[in-house]
């Protein structure tokens, strides 16, 4: 049986747009894995793409897009060294640095330390090259959804401006979607086959990985009625298994400071008919 696992997550952005009636977008991302298949599959879809401190860079890939290529950079750190070089070798790329900015890390929240610097940079991009390559007007009928393990919700109207997981980011894109939706209709993309989301749990359904999960709670001998704490849940993969593991016969709450997780992981809980089981909460272990 194929899951959105077994998709290739290109296909799966694909799908959705074809949900919302777009045959050509906009998109921004900050991860190889989510952009480098639009990026190469499907090029002449992709009006423009914006990368934010990527993680990971492909000249090869990127270089028939380089006069629609914005990307942001660190000002020190990191990998900002490696992006300007890569970046150099596409002249026609637009480029944005962030000062007083060192290389962020996958966790760095940008969006709302840096939003301001962000989001005037990208609509100011997106205007100057609109002229031929901007999609067109859309408002669409079918305002959120899923599709293939990616979850979707589209925002205001105008040309369509698909947003990608900005690695683990605890707000994501939110602070700035205001005024991105303002002059876009702004599909913001996220769910298990994306980002460090994916990677996640794509980790935990791994049949070694639940092979040693499983003689822990032997172990255990875990009693119905009897609840389950796992701290650093990330996105409750491993509560979601427990869960359905037991039949839903001990309460299982999972622990995790990165609301960005929680979220997407109650959102996946829900779906797979286990939320009434299991508990996503923020929190520390070291408090």
């Amino acid at each position: 049986m194929t899951t959105e696992m077994d998709i290739p997550v290109e296909d799966s952005i694909f799908r959705v747009l074809s949900e919302l009636g777009i045959e050509r977008a906009h998109f921004a991302s900050r991860g190889l894995n989510d952009w480098h298949g639009v990026a190469s599959r499907y090029p002449e879809a992709v009006a423009s793409l914006t990368l934010v401190c990527p993680l990971g860079f492909d000249s090869q890939v990127l270089a028939p897009l380089s006069e629609r290529l914005l990307v942001f950079n660190g000002d020190s750190g990191g990998a900002t060294g490696t992006i300007s070089r890569n970046v150099a070798s596409l002249p026609e790329v637009t480029t944005v640095t962030l000062s007083d900015c060192p290389f962020p890390d996958n966790y760095n929240d940008l969006a709302a330390l840096r939003g301001g610097d962000i989001a005037v940079p990208v609509l100011s991009f997106l205007e100057r090259i609109g002229s031929g390559t901007m999609p067109g007007q859309l408002t669409p009928s079918v305002q959120e959804g899923e599709l293939d393990g990616v979850y979707f919700k589209a925002q205001g109207s105008g040309p369509p401006l698909v947003l990608l997981p900005l690695g683990a980011a605890p707000s994501q894109w939110d602070p700035v979607i205001p005024v991105l939706s303002e002059r876009h209709c702004v599909i913001s993309m996220s769910g298990p086959a994306l980002g460090m989301v994916a990677s996640l749990e794509g980790r935990g359904r791994t049949p070694g990985y639940l092979s040693a999960v499983g003689r822990l709670i032997a172990e255990t001998e875990l009693q119905p009625g009897e609840s389950v704490l796992e701290v650093g849940c990330g996105t409750g993969v491993l509560c979601r298994w427990l869960a359905k593991e037991t039949s839903g016969a001990n309460p299982v709450t999972g622990v995790d400071i990165n609301s960005f997780f929680l979220r997407e992981g109650a959102e996946i809980a829900r779906r797979e008919g286990v939320d009434g089981t299991v508990s996503l909460r923020e929190g520390s272990a070291e408090l």
